[in-house]
């Protein structure tokens, strides 16, 4: 299983070397305010209407790697363009091909190693676990050399470590897909589907204001540079044991449970956001980002494997990512940024713990149509 561990570890070493440097890039170039937020939000949105699209293109022909391959090759060659590129105009036409061709990669991946592991699905944490590894690992070791060197140097690493994921993923041998029953969507319109997206939406759009405004909030506590960046290591080591153990999570509890187990936990993340009032206690808090982000990301990646119509695998890892990391963190990002301006950090913060706590009253209400058989055309992928 050498070749998806490294699949994950180049996909976000690539992703870390390049995404956290796009904004100090663009405040270079002289860009205002204004343009930076319209470059910022075209990456959620293009995971929202990019991912699904993709997806059921793979469904239907069955040529996964293919469009894996050229997808990555014009996301290196996008990417790179972006650290040659100065106006506007140019920029926000290459973030749109850019983010329409990434978007895709991580559902269209995951559900390739899924179905590589077959009956050992629930093994999926341990291979993901080393796209910590590689965030972990990448960005501080970017961060240094644009710091001695250049800011281009970002995007030179992106399309080195991303030239390491298309190999991983040439050498990997796909299985053959189910074919499709139906090019609809009608199988995702089921009950359990639904309750599952809805809650998703919620947990992305919770997560978006913990994840983008935290920083922000530790600048006002006058936190120093370096805390900052402990805040996001901290964040990232809490990962691991949580993916690893990923198969025993699955074993010990069903998708409803570890769902609510995440939303109890993110809720009481944002609340403890909302008290704090040092920067050292935010760093404590930090560590409950793994029972939040990956304790949802494993339990949605199962269910979307276990519950996918038949033919539709990669359709539905699609949904799941283009639900949560777009349109919950589209809204997440519009909602958080109105009220953190209007109402300040501890509001903003309170109201995204409340919609995690709406979140688990539907997980809960839901009660065993969340983790049921949906219907004739819905097959457990084993």
């Amino acid at each position: 299983m050498f070749l998806p561990k490294a699949f994950y570890f180049f996909y976000y070493a690539a992703y870390a070397a390049l995404m956290p440097f796009l904004v100090v890039y663009f405040e270079k170039l002289g860009f205002s305010a204004g343009q930076i937020g319209i470059l910022g939000a075209i990456m959620p949105l293009m995971t929202m209407l990019a991912a699904p699209f993709w997806a059921n293109l793979v469904d239907s022909s069955k040529r996964q790697k293919t469009f894996l391959v050229s997808l990555l090759l014009v996301a290196i060659v996008s990417g790179i363009s972006m650290g040659f590129s100065s106006t506007f105009t140019l920029l926000m036409a290459l973030m749109l091909l850019f983010a329409f061709v990434i978007a895709p990669v991580m559902p269209l991946g995951d559900n390739a190693i899924l179905r590589l592991l077959g009956e050992q699905r629930k093994n999926y944490g341990r291979l993901r676990v080393w796209g910590a590894v590689g965030w972990g690992l990448s960005a501080p070791i970017v961060g240094f050399i644009t710091e001695k060197l250049d800011l281009r140097w970002a995007f030179y690493s992106f399309a080195l470590l991303m030239v390491g994921c298309l190999v991983s993923i040439y050498r990997l041998t796909f299985p053959p897909g189910q074919p499709q029953q139906s090019r609809s969507f009608a199988g995702f319109l089921q009950p359990a589907w639904l309750i599952f997206l809805a809650t998703i939406f919620m947990a992305g759009l919770s997560l978006a204001v913990s994840n983008n405004f935290l920083y922000l909030y530790l600048t006002e506590l006058n936190a120093p540079a370096r805390v900052i960046g402990l805040a996001l290591t901290v964040a990232t080591i809490s990962e691991l044991p949580i993916t690893y153990f990923g198969r025993q999570l699955l074993e010990r509890f069903n998708t409803r449970s570890l769902l609510l187990i995440a939303l109890l936990a993110l809720a009481l993340r944002l609340f403890l956001y909302s008290i704090a009032s040092v920067p050292v206690f935010v760093l404590a808090i930090q560590l409950l980002h793994g029972l939040c982000f990956s304790v949802i990301w494993i339990a949605g990646v199962n269910f979307a494997a276990e519950f996918a119509p038949t033919g539709k695998t990669a359709t539905a890892q699609s949904l799941f990512t283009a639900v949560m990391m777009g349109l919950g963190s589209t809204i997440g990002n519009l909602i958080g940024g109105f009220f953190y301006d209007q109402m300040g950090p501890q509001f903003t913060f309170r109201i995204a713990a409340l919609i995690a706590l709406l979140a688990v009253l539907l997980v809960f209400a839901a009660g065993s149509r969340l983790t049921q058989s949906l219907t004739l055309e819905t097959n457990p992928q084993s």
